[in-house]
């Protein structure tokens, strides 16, 4: 693991290193990304602190990962990279993506807009709990808000133009009560 000075600006979280497998400094991992199999092909991983990680080998469960690591050699400096969150530069992610599929990092900072055209904030963040994925937006008032980032909250996303469109009620944004004045 080589230490790199360079901010991560455009880093994309895209894994978190799990507890030791076995005693030759594997370690379990687990993959935010749809394709596991992809890990590999994304090159240098680096952690918030700007070290620089190189897979060595890489054995795919599901959408996790038995990795080891160049210069990890035992399992005790495995168990020193529990928990550390891997990041790809943006550049490094492969440009291959269907029409209706998205790297999350390319959403924030869309506006958030109803079909109106009223403009009610814009894309800050994306969090997953387990029970799916949510946007973060942050509305005109400087308040934040989780919606679900679903087909029937979020119908439409034109990138070209930079926003998204919301459907308030689907988004939880509006009381089914509250009328428009």
């Amino acid at each position: 693991m080589k230490y790199n000075k360079e901010k991560l600006k455009n880093k994309v979280y895209l894994a978190i290193i799990g507890m030791p497998h076995g005693i030759r400094g594997d370690v379990f991992v687990k993959i935010l990304s749809a394709d596991p199999q992809r890990f590999k092909s994304y090159g240098t991983l680096y952690d918030d602190m700007g070290r620089s990680y190189e897979i060595v080998t890489l054995r795919t469960q599901k959408n996790n990962a038995i990795v080891r690591f160049k210069g990890v050699e035992n399992r005790n400096a495995a168990e020193s990279l529990k928990g550390i969150h891997l990041y790809v530069m943006r550049d490094q992610l492969i440009d291959d993506l269907r029409e209706d599929e998205f790297y999350q990092v390319d959403l924030i900072g869309l506006r958030v807009q109803e079909y109106g055209g009223k403009i009610l904030g814009e894309v800050c963040g994306f969090c997953n709990f387990g029970a799916g994925d949510l946007l973060e937006i942050r509305l005109n008032t400087g308040k934040r808000m989780l919606i679900p980032f679903s087909k029937v909250a979020v119908p439409e996303i034109c990138m070209d133009s930079g926003f998204l469109i919301v459907d308030p009620m689907a988004a939880g944004l509006r009381d089914g009560e509250e009328n428009d004045q």
